[in-house]
């Protein structure tokens, strides 16, 4: 069965997770399928810093098996080639990453009387 595994989120992305867990109280799950899909959804560059070393996060498996069918077809559609179980799973880390520094521009750019969630609804 495949499914996401064994991949490690970046020391940036993770601090920019626990970031948006306590700013928005919810679980980490919920901020890694935000992330994963403002990812997809949006077109903007952003440049990902990945360290080779360093302190690393392991993601959990945090998709059922719906969920990751989903992101799957999503993300082969959007490359419109067939991609590998390994080639699926280092895209979905990517627009997490993508995603996470996306969810950080909305954050530094509102000014202080905007709501945060409100803010990341708004986000095109």
């Amino acid at each position: 069965m495949a499914g996401f595994k064994g991949k490690q989120l970046s020391y940036e992305g993770k601090l920019l997770l626990d970031y948006f867990v306590d700013a928005l109280s919810v679980d980490r799950p919920f901020i890694m399928r935000l992330a994963l899909s403002k990812g997809l959804s949006s077109h903007r560059n952003i440049e990902i810093n990945n360290q080779i070393g360093g302190n690393r996060w392991e993601i959990p498996n945090f998709l059922n098996l719906v969920e990751y069918n989903l992101y799957s077809h999503i993300i082969i559609n959007q490359a419109k080639r067939v991609l590998s179980a390994e080639e699926i799973n280092n895209e979905i880390l990517n627009q997490i990453e993508k995603g996470l520094r996306l969810l950080n521009y909305v954050q530094k750019e509102k000014n202080s009387l905007d709501d945060l969630r409100v803010a990341i609804l708004t986000m095109n």
